[in-house]
């Protein structure tokens, strides 16, 4: 099956599961020994499968008298085939990846939801019209640089004039935004940054992180046979993400993009399958990338900087 239009970007990133969320540190017990040590700690960006899986779930889970986000992004009518997500193959990846770690000033690699708008865009992108898309830039928390890139239904790559950049993120903050809007809380924490809060426009990542997750492609074994990522749309639930989490805010019910490793037939690769998982996930007490909570027993990851708050000065 062929598959939307953007997908990537992090996926590169995480080389796992990896999606924008913190990690459920209860979700496998591993008992952590001496035998761990010199073992390379999981990537920053891995999210457990169990983890993962709710946040995929709670796209789908409606409120009392109200739809879920999916039921309401599917009477859109612009998800491609009604999935709520996309591919991107590995070729795809390494380009964007060359491309965000190659622009200077950008630290980070930022990833836009838009609808595709056929007016006026490159008459060789294979996208519907009104399709929603994702769009890959370079950037850093307040600014994009750079061109953007969208993946096609064909999985071609395109590079995105500014120009379609601004009608594309336009139709989709127009058009989807409002029916998503019922969806989120409006007393958030100061998720949104002003009163005009919104459901996410776009998700913000580090250039370190995402370096981290594309060496796990190069190094692991298990992903040999690597052929992309699959990023599927989710949500965090009413209790948003850890508060301990690096931004402190919790994005209550909003918006997330996940990615999975996919294997040559489809396959999706999980870290727990992987015999040095519990090594791993011990050895992530003593990465860089984690803060310890209140408890001092649940860390937290970098999974993403959200949109709104974190927010480049275009938006």
């Amino acid at each position: 099956m062929k598959h939307n239009c953007t997908r990537l970007l992090l996926a590169a990133l995480a080389g796992l599961i990896f999606q924008t969320l913190s990690v459920d540190a209860k979700a496998q017990k591993c008992n952590c020994t001496n035998s761990c040590d010199g073992i390379k700690p999981l990537p920053a960006m891995w999210v457990s499968d169990s983890s993962a899986d709710k946040r995929k779930k709670q796209l789908f889970k409606k409120e009392l008298f109200a739809k879920s986000k999916y039921q309401l992004l599917k009477e859109t009518g612009r998800l491609y085939h009604n999935n709520p997500y996309f591919f991107i193959s590995k070729s795809n990846l390494n380009e964007i990846i060359k491309a965000d770690t190659g622009t200077q000033k950008a630290q980070g690699l930022r990833v836009i939801f838009a609808c595709f708008v056929k007016k006026g865009s490159d008459t060789s992108i294979q996208l519907n019209d009104g399709q929603i898309v994702l769009l890959f830039t370079a950037a850093d928390k307040n600014t994009d640089y750079g061109k953007c890139y969208v993946v096609d239904n064909d999985t071609v790559l395109h590079k995105v004039p500014d120009s379609n950049k601004i009608n594309w993120t336009t139709e989709y903050n127009n058009h989807i935004l409002p029916a998503l809007r019922k969806t989120i809380d409006s007393n958030s924490d100061n998720d949104n940054g002003s009163k005009n809060y919104t459901d996410t426009k776009s998700i913000y990542y580090e250039n370190k992180r995402i370096i981290e997750a594309f060496e796990e492609i190069k190094t692991n074994t298990m992903l040999k046979d690597f052929i992309g990522f699959r990023i599927t749309i989710s949500a965090y639930d009413k209790k948003g993400k850890d508060s301990t989490c690096y931004d402190g805010h919790r994005y209550k019910k909003r918006m997330i993009l996940q990615f999975d490793y996919v294997k040559t037939g489809n396959k999706l690769f999980k870290f727990e399958d992987s015999p040095d998982f519990c090594c791993r996930k011990c050895n992530m007490n003593h990465h860089e990338s984690f803060l310890k909570s209140k408890d001092n027993t649940i860390m937290a990851l970098d999974n993403g900087h959200l949109c709104p708050a974190n927010c480049p000065v275009t938006q």
